[in-house]
């Protein structure tokens, strides 16, 4: 049985293996030639022809046209794109041109002027808010766009626009294949006729939000934004500006409000090295911002540079005099640029007195900056006397008559009466006539607020209460010019609302307080100087208007930007255990002793340093010999100078006053 079992097996593989031998691939072969000869035989070729010739040309002939479009689209675009920028050629600089100027034609004064201009009445950009550089170029645009809408109707457009048929061209460009200069160009084109959003968010696609493009279309995108935010405040577009007006640095025509915005934002957030390389960009590209580097450069304490860049500024005001020895604002800048040495006035008012006689705007200028050389000599004078009472008025009478408008003279009688310097009779009543004129300026009106406070704090010590309510009534009167014309000066508002609420004008300090922390809020500026009084006041209003929640907050708000203010933490400790929250209060007495410790300990550190340094140069002093000792006021440098503190805005901050310029 198993014998015939493996017979079985051997002869069913014996039989596979023949079958395979005995297969023939060449038979296959030929019988497949075979059945396609016969399948080809058997069809009617002549209608299957008919119809599969075309559709195969057709095929082909589709492919071709698709290739030899996409060549034909790239050539068009390129083509267009050619015409175009032929037609624009110069545009650009236009553009920069009426975006950086016009606002200069306008008025016939130089926005970006430096600080020690406005000395001599002239206006000039503070650097203390965005706000304040924001608005010019938007303004110039927003007062240039109706200017343009004639011409256009006339179908000639301004120069700083595009021609209509460049427009088209790069239309064109648009539908073909948008390239970086049409989005650029139709963008930018869309943003001057008005329409912002949508030209914004052409050029996104080339100057993106968030990361680096072309740097050309981020200085428009930063000046749409920069329009956009005088008419919004929007904090939120401080970020977007911060950013394109960065990115647009490398444009060698971004317009000079961009790159001052750049600068500022950095100087804002104390970059100050930042600041002052984009301000030195600027001033290389656009030589008339030299006088405000220069002063920028003086703030961070840069000498070096600072003088450099008055030489530049003075080099380039003379070659622009040289070529119109009749334009008196360039004498200004000059006499301004020259310093406040006697040698430097006498410069400057010698070539005042050079100019050619002109128009009637022209004399008002050169006036007024005489006027301004005399009042700084008079400042110069009282400042040599250490606090002596000046007896010599006359510097200051020959500025009053050369030109009685001048608000500076004001703004000095003011300083002499709050630092109780005896201003002559003279200069008393032109002191009291422009306070009841209504033309003193805000500056004039602070000093006076101060002199009044100063009186009163005066008379409340001595017990005489009927003058400190005199004179209470006389500084609010002052501060309450202050307030209307600068309500984002801090220091003026809280005095102000300090001042109503002790009058029990409790309405009154609300809203005073209140308008001055919102414009505050509006502009970004939440941080600035004197805040934290600002809000500590408003936390007492709302004490004794009996809101002890609402007093808590403003209290707290105070400790965020000034944790060591010891008269809020005791206002919140008494509030605290009022409303029942001992343990909050413990923590805020505990926080009052720790920091009256810690500055015990630093007043004592520094006494002992003092002592030490004292000892140290007594035991140096003795070891020289007699002939070599000199007093103290000897070894002072006999060139040494000072800046002129006269601010020229109650809320700008004293660091950053302006010099002694004419």
């Amino acid at each position: 049985m198993i014998l015939r079992q493996n017979h079985s097996r051997n002869l069913a593989i014996f039989e596979s293996k023949f079958e395979l031998a005995s297969l023939d691939p060449l038979g296959w072969i030929v019988s497949l030639v075979g059945c396609s000869i016969d399948w080809l035989l058997t069809r009617n070729w002549v209608k299957i022809l008919f119809v599969a010739v075309p559709t195969f040309l057709l095929t082909i002939l589709t492919g071709l046209v698709w290739w030899g479009g996409g060549i034909d689209q790239d050539t068009i675009a390129e083509k267009y794109e050619l015409l175009g920028r032929a037609e624009t050629s110069g545009w650009e600089g236009k553009l920069v041109e009426h975006f950086t100027s016009n606002k200069q034609k306008k008025d016939g004064t130089d926005q970006r002027q430096p600080a020690s201009e406005q000395e001599a009445g002239q206006e000039s950009p503070s650097s203390a808010d965005v706000v304040s550089q924001a608005e010019q170029p938007g303004q110039a645009e927003q007062a240039e766009q109706p200017e343009s809408q004639p011409a256009e109707a006339e179908g000639k457009r301004p120069e700083y626009m595009v021609s209509q048929y460049g427009e088209l061209l790069f239309r064109r460009v648009q539908l073909v294949r948008p390239t970086d200069e049409s989005q650029f160009v139709v963008g930018t084109t869309l943003i001057q006729r008005g329409a912002i959003a949508q030209g914004q968010k052409i050029l996104r696609n080339i100057a993106p939000d968030d990361k680096v493009g072309l740097p050309k279309a981020h200085a428009i995108m930063a000046l749409s934004y920069l329009l956009q935010y005088t008419k919004t405040q929007d904090p939120e577009l401080v970020t977007l500006l911060t950013h394109h007006s960065e990115a647009s640095i490398p444009w060698e025509h971004t317009p000079k409000d961009v790159l001052y915005l750049a600068g500022d934002i950095n100087w804002q957030k104390r970059n100050v090295d930042r600041a002052l390389e984009i301000f030195q960009t600027a001033a290389e590209r656009y030589p008339d911002l030299y006088p405000f580097l220069s002063q920028r450069y003086t703030e961070a304490k840069k000498s070096d540079q600072a003088k450099a860049a008055t030489e530049s500024g003075i080099n380039y005001y003379k070659g622009l005099l040289e070529k119109n020895p009749t334009d008196a604002k360039t004498r200004v800048m000059i006499a301004q640029l020259l310093g406040s040495s006697p040698e430097a006035l006498a410069e400057a008012e010698e070539l005042l007195r050079q100019a050619p006689e002109g128009t009637s705007e022209d004399q008002a200028l050169l006036t007024r900056t005489i006027s301004e050389i005399y009042r700084v000599r008079f400042s110069n004078y009282v400042r040599s006397l250490e606090g002596e009472k000046p007896t010599d008025h006359s510097l200051l009478d020959k500025a009053l008559e050369i030109d009685p408008e001048n608000p500076l003279v004001g703004d000095q009688i003011a300083m002499l009466v709050r630092d109780r310097l005896d201003p002559s009779k003279k200069l008393q009543k032109h002191l009291k006539d422009l306070l009841d004129s209504g033309k003193a300026s805000p500056t004039t009106h602070a000093i006076m607020s101060e002199f009044y406070l100063a009186r009163k704090q005066e008379a409340t010590d001595n017990g005489r209460i009927d003058e400190a309510s005199r004179l209470t009534a006389e500084a609010i009167k002052q501060l309450e010019a202050v307030f209307k014309a600068s309500p984002m000066a801090v220091k003026y508002s809280n005095n102000l609302a300090y001042l109503y609420m002790e009058s029990n004008r409790l309405d009154d300090a609300l809203k005073t307080a209140r308008t001055t922390l919102d414009v505050l809020q509006r502009s970004g500026m939440q941080g600035a100087e004197h805040v934290d009084e600002l809000l500590d006041t408003l936390g007492w209003i709302y004490q004794k208007m009996d809101r002890s929640t609402d007093a808590v907050s403003a209290f707290e708000l105070a400790l965020r930007f000034n944790p060591n203010r010891i008269d809020s933490r005791e206002k919140l400790a008494a509030l605290y255990r009022k409303l029942g929250n001992d343990g909050v209060a413990e923590a805020h007495e505990q926080a009052i002793e720790a920091i009256k410790k810690a500055a015990q300990e630093k007043a004592e550190q520094e006494k002992a340093e003092k002592e030490k340094a004292a000892q140290e140069q007594s035991i140096e002093n003795s070891d020289q010999p007699a002939e070599n000792q000199q007093p103290e006021s000897a070894q002072q440098p006999a060139n040494e100078s000072k800046s002129d503190e006269v601010p020229t805005d109650p809320s700008a901050d004293p660091a950053a006053s302006p010099g002694d310029s004419p």
